[in-house]
Order: structure tokens, then sequence, then C-alpha cells
């Protein structure tokens, strides 16, 4: 097995966490600020303000704190109970939609045997830093599942694979990134349509996990949600699917 030590993957909406932590401090400074040149020709307004800047920037910092603790840390043991919930036979052939560096990935390739853990995405570095298709595969190395793993570029709206391809279909704080709820209901039927028949689902994310879960519905899914997770965030969910 290989060195998860040396696989790095990154945090999640960088560019979101790195505004969050600087207008954070930003207003917390602004606080000071106010409070110190309005104390004496209108206090009552200075505090008010100074207030308001301080709290909000105190949410801002925590937020982009949290994020960044998220993906460096707590992320990788709610992949691993994930993985675990889904009692891989090891033999499956698995699809990670939007897999980014492959942390979510990596997890399920390690449960496979005679399987394959194929990643598909279109390798944004702004939805996940330093997000590349070689960061992943080096990732892949240095867990010791090179073998097991393979990835390839496109749209998960539109994904270049034959129909009922794949036994098991995960996803991890992606599906939420195509920014409407048509291109999930789109994503949802791209799933639908590369899973076998009796094939399975395991989508976790922040956002829109009820537009998941209804979609498989209607297009004929037994499915249901988790609880919230909050070792996560913001919290998650995961929609479980089983096409019937």
């Amino acid at each position: 097995m290989g060195n998860a030590l040396g696989a790095k993957y990154g945090i999640d909406a960088p560019d979101a966490v790195r505004n969050m932590i600087v207008l954070g401090l930003s207003s917390m400074v602004l606080s000071m600020i106010l409070n110190s040149i309005l104390a004496t020709s209108q206090p009552i307004l200075g505090v008010v303000l100074a207030t308001i800047c301080l709290w909000g920037g105190a949410c801002l910092l925590l937020s982009g704190i949290f994020i960044a603790a998220t993906s460096l840390f707590t992320k990788r043991i709610v992949y691993r109970q994930m993985i675990d919930s889904l009692h891989l036979r090891g033999d499956e052939q698995l699809l990670d939609i939007g897999c980014g560096r492959g942390m979510l990935l990596i997890e399920a390739a390690k449960h496979l045997t005679s399987g394959k853990a194929t990643g598909i995405d279109l390798w944004i570095s702004g939805d996940q830093s330093g997000n590349s298709m070689v960061a992943t595969m080096r990732n892949a190395q240095a867990e010791g599942v090179q073998d097991r793993v393979q990835l390839e570029t496109g749209d998960m709206r539109n994904m270049p694979f034959p129909d009922a391809n794949f036994d098991m279909v995960i996803a991890s704080l992606a599906i939420h990134n195509v920014h409407s709820q048509q291109g999930c209901i789109e994503t949802m039927h791209e799933i639908d349509r590369v899973t076998k028949p009796g094939g399975r689902t395991a989508l976790l994310d922040v956002q829109n996990t009820a537009l998941y879960a209804r979609t498989l519905r209607e297009l004929g899914w037994d499915t249901h949600r988790s609880s919230m997770n909050l070792l996560m965030y913001p919290p998650s969910r995961v929609v479980y699917g089983h096409k019937l």
C-alpha cells in the first residue's frame, strides 16, 4: 500500500475560504477603528456599528476556518463512514462524479479488489485548490491504488460513458457546483442512465439533496436521505439510492 501522508487533497472552494478569512479579519479591524473614531462624537452609533462589524467579521472568519478544517481533517472521517456504509463487495465498477483530487474516489478504491473506480471531473481549481487530473493520479499512487483508479475529463450533465455501465455512482460536494436546479436534475438523469439496473448511488452534498432524492424517485429509484452530518461545515446529507 502507498503512504497516505504523501497524498495532498487541497481545500474546497479556496477562493471563498480566502475571501471569508480576509473579509472577516478586515471587518474586525474596522470595528475597532469605528469604535475609536466615533467614541467621542457619536458613542452609541460607534458601539452599534463596531458590534455589527465585530460579529459579522467573526462569523466570516470562523466560517472560513471551519471550511478549511473540514477539507483538511473531518472530511476524511465522513468519507470513510460513507464508503463503509455501502458494504462494497470489491468487484464493482464504481463512478465518482466531480471527483476532484480524489479523496472519496481513493477511499472507495481501497475497498475494491477486481473492480475499478472511475473519476470524472472538469478539474476546476476554483472548486478545489490545485485540482487537476495529474494531482489526483499522484494521490492514487501515494495511497497505493493507482491500478484500481482511472480518470476522465467530462461534464457530469453529459458524461462520456455508455448506458448501464456502473454498479455504483458516488459524489461528494460536487453536484451543487453546476449552480442551477436544472443542471442538478440533468445530472440525476445522467446518473440514472449510466447506472446498471440494481445499481446504487450515494451522493453527499450541502444543498439540493431533497431535489436529488426527488428526481431519482421520479426516475424509478428507491431513495432516502441521511440525517444531517455535523462533522462537516456546512453540514451535509447523503442521498442513498437503489435503481429498481
